[in-house]
């Protein structure tokens, strides 16, 4: 994900890391909250920010984690609200820096709230 944009990532089914398939439907249960998770970036470029924000939303108000240069591997853990209504069980992944800034970005969902 580069600088100035953003990915809205869908938390409610449980994923195979490795081929990306669904091994887990509704592990978020419908009405769930918020989750908490551990959020790691790898190969960045530039020295930048990662935020998540509830929801489709890209309004940031803090970061969840800063990496000050590239070749990092940085990580970080909290607890999100999750959207509501049709962004519900969604999160945004926000990436923000010098220009040319870029990271990849891993999301592991560790429990929920209802």
């Amino acid at each position: 994900i580069g600088t100035g944009t953003h990915r809205t990532i869908n938390v409610k089914d449980a994923l195979n890391p490795l081929t990306g398939a669904i091994t887990l439907t509704d592990a978020i249960p419908l009405g769930a909250r918020a989750v908490t998770f551990n959020v790691t970036v790898t190969h960045t470029l530039g020295a930048g920010y990662l935020a998540l924000v509830p929801g489709a939303d890209t309004t940031v108000t803090a970061s969840t984690l800063n990496w000050t240069g590239p070749g990092q591997t940085v990580a970080n853990g909290g607890l999100i609200s999750l959207g509501t209504g049709a962004a519900e069980r969604q999160i945004t992944i926000v990436i923000a820096g010098t220009p040319g800034t870029s990271a990849q970005v891993v999301v592991d969902i560790t429990g929920y709230y209802q």
